[in-house]
């Protein structure tokens, strides 16, 4: 007997005590020697799962599986890389890899039907056995099997078998998306369990169990596919009968089995099969009673066993009536907590000792339900929830979608493809309670609403469970008619007087997601000051926000339940804005890695977000205590955090005051600029000529004003990115603009820092400006429109002294923003003061290269309009930006 576990974890014992560890050999591989070196590049940028664990709930005693777990060969073209590990294994990198292992099958393989299962991989796997490609599967961390044909497999000597895989997703065409606000990290690989398994010639697929109360008695109803792997004779066929049994979890007695059912006679190589039994006084499940039995069903030859499938079994009633749940006759608050599948190490591979603390921990906190984040959670979840007592939720990938998302002509495929493998691998858990199938999408459009409610048809005939969605509370209306029940997203949000006006005339539950960013500290916004405010201040803080948000859930009079985010901080390869820059937030456990481009490979930081009940290092906090107690009906504990008041940067008034001084201080001592400026303004067609008769401006008042436009533009754009920096869509949006997370870091450190944003924001433009003026010098050459370099350092920084005008404005321009009544006339009068630079700037390029109108435009336009076209281009390439510009617009639209 070979064990399945690298460690044999307590949740491995649990389930070995009930069931023992099948017949499971490893495979031998080819040898294979690498340097330290190789090994040591290796592990920066491959994990290894260090538990490995099989579905003993589906038991199949008459399959052989041969475990592909050891000695693969991996390569990389990009990072180059080549070495050895061991699967599962999960790349931090967005790229593709190519892994290949030797197999050798003995003759008991002979003319037995074989298929290659890989419990899940992400995002796309191409599978190739002896060069041969024979299949491949889109959809990350979703089970699939590919048929291997006997002619392709060799007997007498070692197999080939190539899985390349690729974690690299589209802005659009992908499930899901690229775009992942505060998700889960994307990584790539075979992040589950991969083996070989032989099939009967006859075999059993797709069991869905279906039970009817009638009291005392429950009434079990079993259809499954049987599939013949050869054509037989009808009459062949007909010798085939199969048995539905009901045991006690132990498998000790069996409590009630079908009649033995003969097949139908037919020839087709799949027919449905139908079995029944009836089983007197049930105990039901329940989280309180999580009670379960073994479900056996048989196919048998003659009283010989052909495929048998073993199950745990849960018999519970679930209702929605009122605006609620209802558990087998009784009303059902939903506890609930987000999960972003993380079990340690910063990845979602299977640490099964992990997994135990982290649902036992969700027990402690009072919680009845977990909701996991974004993509199917490992087989492991839901059977151990079986037997812990908690419901499940789970859910499809489409994360935050736009309506072009559901236009894309694959996605009804995609999305129905991987709804039909997370159902019918967990339909029959009794702990799963819903499915999810959308999370902050937009549903506006006719046709989308058709499309998405076609989706939504064909999962129901899958599976008869309840579906869900999270969305925002201003899009309720447009996903209330496609699902059973919403989940509102109120994460970082203090007041509900709207969701409890929502959820007073809801006619289906409504169970807000509620959480609040923990912050180590208090970010001081000028520059070399210490950070304010100790840690413990910050979880306070936390706990205060939660613990008044409940209490106003608690006062509703219809109150269906809700969801925490999260039960533990979970890491993300994107920092967050509205965090702060405190250590960039950086995990521990940094296992992220690139490679510059001498070749040399780094770490790559992975970011924590901390909104969890628990740290990354398993650490309780505060906010913890406050959920518990309020799950428990306990008395809630004493919290005296320290409010803080608002944190105003005084580099805004300090600078700005300072441009004013400056620019009123030369202006008295200097004639020529005093002269100057009143001609730009007054007269800028004379100056633009004045440039190009070569009338020279002192290079240091040009540097003097270039200087002051910089400084002034800079702290406007600071102005606006420290107003908005808690502003969850700013921070979306800037992902879309940032793709790279350290240079995101870098600008979320600039923005929390604004007398260093203005400083360095200064120094850049006023370079740009420069290297402005040397491109200008570049184009005259071939314009025939010869001018020195410094006419042009003339023209670029004294055109723009319009924007002198906002310096006004500019001590305040922050604090102005605060305040609706101020913003949107305020950005009007920036957005028109650059549209008259644009059109100064139109004019002077005319006078100065002495072209008309219409060329100035055909210049002014391949220059202005390619870069921009360039950007809007690759950005939409990249990252879809038209489509989520529009999505956010309407999300601010609607207050979402």
């Amino acid at each position: 007997m070979v064990e399945i576990k690298r460690r044999l974890s307590l949740a491995g014992w649990l389930f070995l005590i009930n069931f023992g560890v099948p017949a499971y050999p490893a495979m031998v591989g080819s040898p294979f020697q690498q340097s330290p070196a190789q090994e040591q590049k290796i592990a920066a940028f491959f994990k290894t799962a260090p538990s490995l664990w099989q579905d003993f709930q589906q038991e199949m005693p008459m399959r052989q599986r041969l475990a592909l777990h050891d000695r693969w060969r991996v390569s990389c073209q990009e990072p180059r890389l080549a070495g050895e590990i061991e699967l599962p294994a999960a790349f931090s990198f967005e790229g593709q890899v190519v892994l290949q292992r030797s197999f050798r099958l003995d003759s008991t393989f002979i003319n037995r039907p074989l298929r290659l299962v890989i419990q899940g991989a992400n995002y796309e796997t191409k599978v190739e056995i002896n060069e041969d490609f024979v299949g491949s599967h889109e959809g990350g961390y979703i089970p699939f099997a590919i048929e291997l044909r006997p002619e392709r497999l060799f007997f007498d000597k070692e197999n080939l078998i190539t899985l390349t895989v690729s974690n690299q997703l589209s802005p659009l065409q992908t499930l899901p998306a690229r775009q992942r606000p505060y998700g889960w990290l994307n990584e790539g690989g075979v992040l589950r369990e991969i083996y070989l398994e032989t099939l009967p010639e006859i075999s059993i697929e797709n069991t869905k169990i279906k039970y009817n109360f009638d009291q005392p008695a429950v009434a079990l109803n079993l259809s499954a596919e049987v599939r013949l792997q050869k054509k037989m004779a009808a009459e062949e066929t007909a010798a085939f009968a199969a048995v539905l049994e009901i045991w006690e979890i132990d498998r000790a007695r069996k409590l009630a089995a079908s009649a033995l059912t003969p097949l139908a006679e037919s020839d087709k190589l799949r027919q449905t099969l139908a079995l029944s039994c009836q089983l007197n006084q049930p105990a039901l499940w329940s989280p309180a009673l999580p009670n379960l039995y073994a479900m056996r069903l048989a196919l048998l030859r003659q009283n010989e066993v052909v495929d048998e499938c073993w199950q745990n079994l849960g018999f519970r009633k679930i209702e929605i009536a009122d605006q609620r749940f209802w558990l087998n006759g009784e009303p059902f608050v939903v506890h609930g907590v987000n999960f972003i599948e993380n079990y340690g190490n910063n990845s979602a591979l299977l640490d099964t000792a992990q997994a135990m603390k982290l649902l036992m921990t969700a027990k402690e906190l009072g919680a009845n339900a977990i909701r996991v984040v974004g993509h199917l959670p490992h087989p492991f979840l839901p059977a151990l929830c079986d037997r812990l007592g908690i419901f499940l939720l789970e859910e499809l990938p489409i994360y935050y979608f736009t309506e072009a998302h559901f236009r894309q002509p694959q996605f009804a495929e995609l999305a129905l493809l991987q709804a039909r493998e997370m159902i019918l691998r967990d339909r029959n858990h009794p702990s799963v309670l819903s499915w999810g199938v959308s999370v902050n999408s937009t549903l506006f459009s006719p046709d989308v609403k058709t499309i998405f409610s076609n989706l939504c048809r064909e999962i129901r005939q899958l599976d008869n469970r309840p579906l869900y969605a999270v969305t925002p509370l201003a899009w309720l209306s447009d996903w209330i008619p496609q699902v059973d029940l919403l989940l509102p997203d109120l994460f970082e949000q203090e007041g509900i007087p709207t969701f409890a006006g929502a959820a007073a005339s809801s006619l289906k539950p409504l169970m807000p997601i509620i959480g609040f960013w923990r912050r180590d500290e208090r970010v001081s916004p000028e520059p070399f000051a210490k950070a304010a405010g100790p840690s413990g201040d910050a979880e306070q803080r936390q706990a205060e926000k939660l613990d008044d948000l409940l209490e106003k859930l608690e006062e509703m009079p219809k109150f269906s339940g809700y969801f925490l985010q999260a039960l533990a901080d979970w890491p993300a390869s994107m920092p967050a804005l509205m965090i702060g820059p405190n250590l960039e937030h950086v995990s521990p456990n940094q296992t992220g890695a690139s490679v510059n481009k001498s070749g040399e490979f780094r770490v790559r930081p992975i970011f924590d977000h901390p909104a969890g009940m628990i740290g990354q290092d398993g650490r309780r906090r505060m906010a913890f205590q406050v959920a518990q107690a309020f799950n428990r009906n306990d008395r809630r504990p004493m919290l005296s955090a320290k409010k803080l008041a608002p944190v105003h940067p005084q580099a805004y008034p300090i600078v700005g005051i300072g441009v004013i001084l400056i620019t009123l201080f030369y202006l008295n001592r200097d004639r020529r600029l005093r002269a100057n400026l009143q001609r730009i303004f007054v007269h800028p067609h004379g100056f633009y000529v004045d440039v190009y008769e070569n009338r020279k401006v002192p290079p240091f008042l040009s540097t003097l004003l270039g200087l002051m436009e910089s400084c002034i533009v800079a702290s406007l754009l600071s102005g606006f990115c420290y107003a908005y920096r808690e502003s969850m869509i700013f921070d979306q949006f800037l992902n879309l603009l940032i793709v790279d997370p350290v240079w995101k870091a870098r600008v979320i450190w600039l923005i929390w820092h604004p007398a260093w944003f203005i400083a360095i924001g200064t120094a850049s433009l006023f370079a740009l400006g420069a290297v402005a003026a040397v491109f200008l010098r570049i184009l005259g050459f071939f314009l025939g429109r010869g001018l020195p370099t410094v006419q042009y350092y003339t023209f670029v920084f004294w055109t723009p002294a319009n924007l002198l005008l906002l310096g006004i404005v500019a001590p305040f321009f922050y604090r102005l923003l605060l305040y609706s009544d101020f913003a949107a006339p305020l950005m009007f009068l920036v957005v028109i003061t650059f549209l008259w630079l644009a059109g100064r700037y139109f004019r002077g390029i005319r006078v100065i290269y002495t072209m008309s109108i219409l060329r100035t435009a055909i210049i002014f336009g391949i220059i202005a309009g390619g870069l921009i076209v360039s950007l809007v281009l690759y950005y939409q390439r990249n990252e879809a930006i038209f489509e989520y510009v529009k999505y956010y617009w309407q999300m601010l639209n609607v207050g979402g």
